[in-house]
């Protein structure tokens, strides 16, 4: 069962959806665009022993507005005060696209303690700088609706989905501030990890969609070889949202992946 609550970080609150219960952390970060909605499904079948944790980024879902200064790194610190917040010790971090980014800018400065990362269609830089520069520019011109964003939602994913799940990913892209999207895009472009990555020490799998043209398996080679220890899963015929896209086969990755962790 899915209840929700806030944590207080020197940022602003961070809206949280929490499942289960256990000594072992979950916390999952959403791609640009999206909310924590999109790990609902997910957080609520964890291994027993599991308390999953969706959060809601800074400017995204339900969580506070900033009147600017988003980046990259302001995400991953407001983050890190929430997971120092939790009565878990053990917490291994989920991230879709660019929540990717913060969980691993999150590892390379070791800002929280952490035992895993569990990463899906992201990569430690962007490749079409001129394509999401003019997505960018696109964002902060266009009024942020529902309406206006379902062209937009639709491209998240390979495998067509029921027309009330578009309905509801275009309904969780309004609620985006509008300066958090484009701030947010601001800082990804600037950001480069790959010198960085050897410092991510903990377990790290990478779940790769083949179908995904945002962010491509080659992506996830680079994260999977430049990590100390890292692994790549590629799923056919998926996109870059496979927590909705391949619902069983990314819980089943998941959940064999957390129980071998704890298990080693």
């Amino acid at each position: 069962m899915i209840s929700q609550a806030f944590a207080k970080t020197s940022f602003g609150k961070l809206n949280y959806r929490t499942a289960g219960n256990g000594d072992k952390a979950f916390v999952c970060i959403h791609g640009l665009g999206q909310t924590s909605w999109y790990w609902e499904r997910v957080i609520e079948h964890l291994p027993k022993g599991w308390q999953g944790y969706a959060v809601d980024l800074l400017g995204f879902g339900d969580s506070d507005r900033l009147s600017d200064g988003y980046s990259i790194d302001v995400h991953a610190q407001s983050l890190a005060e929430l997971l120092k917040s939790l009565p878990q010790s053990s917490v291994v971090l989920g991230a879709n696209s660019l929540g990717g980014v913060v969980a691993m800018r999150l590892a390379i400065g070791a800002l929280a303690k952490l035992d895993g990362l569990f990463l899906t269609a992201t990569g430690p830089l962007v490749r079409n700088e001129v394509a999401l520069k003019a997505y960018r520019d696109k964002l902060a011109t266009m009024e942020i609706t529902a309406e206006s964003v379902r062209p937009i939602v639709t491209n998240f994913t390979h495998q067509k989905l029921p027309d009330g799940h578009v309905t509801r990913m275009a309904d969780e892209m309004a609620k985006s501030q509008r300066i958090a999207l484009t701030e947010t895009l601001s800082s990804s472009l600037d950001t480069n990890l790959v010198a960085d990555l050897p410092l991510i020490k903990v377990p790290t799998l990478i779940l790769q969609g083949a179908e995904d043209k945002g962010r491509t398996v080659e992506d996830g080679v680079v994260v999977s070889t430049g990590v100390a220890d890292g692994r790549l899963v590629v799923l056919p015929r998926v996109g870059h949202t496979p927590m909705l896209e391949a619902v069983d086969e990314f819980q089943f990755w998941l959940n064999t992946t957390l129980g071998h962790w704890v298990a080693q």
